[in-house]
């Protein structure tokens, strides 16, 4: 089944669109059993963000049961998740909206206070919900879930951190679930028998002073008594927001022990969900017992066709997820409300099923692709696929670009698996590789392409200052390939990403390591969820971090440095480092030298990826399939 998912598919003011309804009926028809859509908001102020659906007024009502027609239509069932954010309104704010939780606190998040509610609005939210359950099954919907995980207002209310209350609704793990147990009423009234309810619940807040395993249990079994058919089992809060989303440094199926927990409790049905990335992840989980069902949400966005591939055994050709969380951060650029850094297609689904599957035999070209990184790869494969005849030349021996040596790292597993998916599927699509080839103009005088793209990736960025060319000055590469020596005291200069992965690296190797960036910012080029759970990594890890350090030379055994002061600007202090090695992860320059020779020999082409600007992945796999489309 596809959870709720952050899709953002919906119009500015709530109502289902054609995007969101293509979204949903391409995983339906790509084998998905349940698509439960959410959250959808049950009242005005109950609203969280835009592109967010709501279900609060009637009117909402024939967009949603155009919707449950369509995924009905494309052989799923479909249902609701029900939503009050709660003090998540505050981000971003809403207008009309007030910041609402169980007690009069201020947010962690962002220092605003949160108005406590009185029983009276406690009644009023209760009864929305009911109303908009009741709206739900008569757009012709399957199921209802109430939304009680991840900081919402439910789940503040069950939560010590949030709920502070003193009356029937706080002060013990029992009283706290009264309000869900109420919504949860509400809600099996409206419907009765009709539709299946469940409830989505943190196994833990995974944060000090929360939610724990044992307050679920409490909680879940009052629940099982007022009429819930299915438990889904989560975990994370926006305090803790990594966790919610777990990335590559979690372990797939990380929920799967709080979801068997809960099944043994109550004795029901169990969801579990979290980094479920693979069939064999699945089938592992329900083979175990640990649960009844598996929620697949990031992994579903990258490849529509994820379950039907897997019932066909076609498990290596399944676009994988690699748990970048580019989907959840929603990357600034020109990408759509669901972005996926491997699937350009992610929240475009609408747009491109007008688009021919294919040029037609008299419209196919030759097309050169150079460089064969994650652009280049994703060039050949959509170009191929499109019909043209494609050739990739790539100087290295192996496909992958910088991508490939990150790869081999344990928490970028998941690049490596999609790195093999996208040479596999270019290759299956009809490309064909020239690898250990740098493109020369006898190599393109023999081609004759009619079209180029050009996919070349960057190069390290280096130092100008004195010392830059100490024999202990390796470059970030060189180190993670192998290829570089490397000391005990290490000082990373350059807090982007690939220095944030190198300092993991070297301090997994217990070695001792600082990270001096000369900005104020760390890897701003990094989402944020994705970020968090970094910085949290490297924190555990012992690893220094000193922002505004502008380097000033490299000794026998030292960086110095200039650290500008945070309590009285403008005011800097000279500093002096240790290091037996000094590692350089600066900010990287396009390799741009083959477009010479394309252009002496009147070859159109088009830059994308690293090669036209360094950035993300997303970006390169984004610009290679458009070029590829647009050819």
């Amino acid at each position: 089944m596809i959870p709720p998912i952050l899709d953002r598919l919906g119009s500015q003011d709530g109502y289902v669109t054609e995007q969101l309804i293509r979204f949903y009926a391409d995983r339906a028809e790509g084998g998905v059993a349940l698509a439960i859509i959410g959250g959808m908001a049950i009242s005005e102020a109950a609203k969280y963000r835009p592109g967010g659906l709501h279900i609060y007024d009637d009117t909402y009502v024939p967009g949603l049961a155009r919707l449950a027609d369509a995924v009905h239509a494309a052989g799923s069932k479909v249902g609701v998740q029900l939503q009050h954010a709660g003090r998540m309104v505050a981000d971003p704010p809403q207008p009309g909206n007030r910041t609402l939780g169980p007690s009069a606190l201020l947010d962690t998040l962002t220092g605003k206070p949160v108005d406590g509610l009185s029983t009276g609005e406690i009644a009023a939210i209760v009864g929305a919900f009911g109303a908009a359950a009741l709206r739900a099954r008569r757009a012709g919907f399957d199921h209802i879930e109430v939304h009680g995980s991840h900081g919402y207002l439910p789940s503040a209310f069950l939560s010590p951190f949030t709920n502070r209350r003193d009356d029937a609704y706080g002060g013990s793990a029992e009283a706290r679930a009264r309000f869900i147990c109420e919504i949860v009423g509400a809600v099996r009234d409206a419907v009765g028998d009709d539709l299946t309810v469940g409830v989505r619940l943190n196994g833990a807040d995974l944060l000090e002073g929360g939610v724990t395993l044992e307050h679920t249990l409490v909680q879940a079994r009052l629940l099982a008594g007022r009429g819930v058919d299915v438990f889904h089992i989560s975990g994370g809060t926006p305090d803790v927001f990594d966790r919610e989303f777990p990335s590559g440094f979690y372990e797939p199926g990380c929920y799967r022990g709080f979801a068997r927990a809960v099944r043994d409790a109550t004795g029901l049905p169990v969801i579990t969900v979290g980094r479920i990335n693979s069939p064999a992840v699945a089938d592992e989980v329900l083979e175990a017992g640990d649960a009844d069902l598996v929620a697949i949400g990031r992994a579903l966005i990258a490849d529509p066709a994820f379950v039907r591939k897997a019932a066909a055994g076609q498990d290596e050709r399944i676009r994988p997820c690699i748990a970048c969380n580019v989907c959840v951060d929603k990357e600034p650029g020109p990408f759509p409300p669901t972005p996926c850094s491997v699937n350009h297609g992610a929240g475009r689904e609408a747009a491109l099923a007008g688009l021919p599957p294919r040029v037609s035999d008299g419209a196919a070209k030759h097309v050169l692709v150079v460089g064969a990184g994650p652009a280049g790869l994703e060039a050949a494969r959509v170009a191929a696929e499109r019909g043209h005849r494609v050739t990739v030349v790539e100087k290295c021996a192996a496909v992958g670009g910088q991508m490939a040596v990150v790869c081999k790292l344990s928490h970028k597993v998941d690049f490596a698996t999609w790195l093999r998916y996208a040479h596999a599927a270019a290759e299956e699509a009809g490309a064909q590789f020239r690898l250990r080839t740098e493109l020369d103009r006898e190599i393109l005088a023999s081609l004759r392409p009619d079209h180029a793209i050009l996919a070349t990736g960057a190069r390290p960025g280096s130092l100008d200052i004195p010392g830059a060319d100490r024999p202990e000055v390796v470059q970030a590469l060189d180190v993670l390939d192998g290829h570089a020596s490397v000391g005990r005291r290490v000082v990373v200069i350059g807090a982007t990403r690939v220095g944030l992965v190198v300092a993991d690296h070297l301090a997994a190797s217990e070695r001792q390591v600082t990270i001096l960036e000369p900005g104020s910012e760390i890897a701003a080029e990094m989402g944020y969820t994705f970020k968090k759970g970094f910085v949290r990594r490297l924190s555990n890890q012992g690893v220094v971090v000193e922002t505004r350090s502008r380097i000033l030379q490299i000794g026998d055994g030292w960086v110095q440095f200039l650290k500008e002061g945070y309590l009285l600007p403008g005011r800097s202090e000279l500093v002096e480092r240790p290091a037996d090695t000094v590692v350089l992860a600066l900010e990287r320059h396009p390799e741009t030298r083959p477009a010479a020779i394309l252009q002496d020999a009147g070859i159109p082409f088009v830059a994308v990826g690293d090669c036209h600007e360094p950035r993300r992945i997303i970006n390169a796999v984004h610009e290679a399939a458009r070029a590829a489309i647009l050819l």
